[in-house]
């Protein structure tokens, strides 16, 4: 019997030649797939923008655990990971007086400042002292601002940086550590921790001494008598272990501080467009749920 002239690529030889078409049309698949796979991978493994923030609160403080810790989690949040804020607390990096300087000059990326220690740097900046002693302002870092927006001379005072946000320490009232407060006559002669020159000039317009002194000092301070008070916020006699300390409280609204965050300039200018938003939009939300 004759076979079929059809079949005939079935004989070992076609047969291999055929086996070896397949294996390598496979193997043309798999390349393929595997460098689209690379590139893909390549494509979403951006390297986050990382930002260096100093503040010299500690990780138990109420600004931030309650504020700067879940704002900058929303900013990491929104920007899918794309921006990363890398936190250094208790003055790790810069001392608070040293803060605003190392934003300025790119030591840090993000800084939290407070006004009032930097050197008389921000005059106007000092209005949020001046509230009536019978009246509880909430959201003063809010007034300031919208204030601000109208007065360009408060505006020029940050032009080495970015203002990002700006609040009030939530002063309570009169604290001391050895004798109550109870009358006008009770401040004479009494050494208080000032905010800042206008801060300093109503001490002593109601009769205090007004003594400069870090925040990370003043436990000792109190203890060796370089000063008899200060005016706290209540959350800062539990968090910064003040109130170990501070013994009476008076509760009146007598003058506050201050307290701020800056971007370096170059930093800001390099953040792409839509990060930037997120920061803006972000710090007015933040800003209104600061109380």
């Amino acid at each position: 019997m004759k076979m079929n002239k059809s079949l005939r690529i079935f004989t070992p030889v076609g047969i291999l030649s055929l086996v070896l078409l397949i294996s390598l049309l496979v193997v043309g698949v798999s390349c393929g797939g595997n460098s689209s796979t690379t590139a893909q991978t390549t494509s979403t493994s951006v390297k986050p923008i990382t930002l260096v923030f100093s503040t010299f609160e500690p990780e138990v403080s109420f600004i931030w655990s309650g504020f700067y810790k879940p704002w900058f989690a929303d900013i990491e949040q929104r920007s899918n990971g794309r921006v990363k804020i890398e936190t250094h607390l208790s003055g790790e990096l810069l001392s608070m007086s040293d803060t605003y300087n190392g934003v300025v000059q790119g030591t840090v990326d993000l800084g939290d400042v407070f006004p009032s220690m930097v050197g008389n740097k921000f005059p106007m900046s000092e209005i949020v002292n001046f509230w009536s002693y019978d009246k509880n302002v909430a959201q003063r870092g809010k007034m300031f601002l919208d204030l601000m927006k109208s007065v360009p001379e408060m505006q020029n005072e940050y032009n080495e940086v970015k203002l990002l946000w700006f609040g009030n320490s939530f002063t309570a009232g009169l604290a001391t550590a050895k004798k109550p407060i109870n009358t006008l006559e009770d401040l004479k002669g009494t050494k208080f921790t000032t905010t800042g020159v206008w801060c300093a000039a109503r001490q002593k317009a109601l009769g205090m001494v007004p003594v400069s002194s870090p925040p990370d000092a003043l436990v000792t301070n109190l203890q060796t008598g370089v000063i008899e008070g200060m005016a706290p916020p209540l959350w800062g006699l539990r968090d910064m272990g003040w109130g170990n300390v501070l013994k009476y409280m008076t509760l009146v609204d007598i003058y506050d501080g201050a307290d701020i965050l800056v971007m370096n300039n170059n930093t800001w200018n390099k953040l792409p467009t839509d990060i930037q938003k997120i920061f803006i939009d972000t710090a007015a939300e933040w800003t209104d749920k600061y109380r």
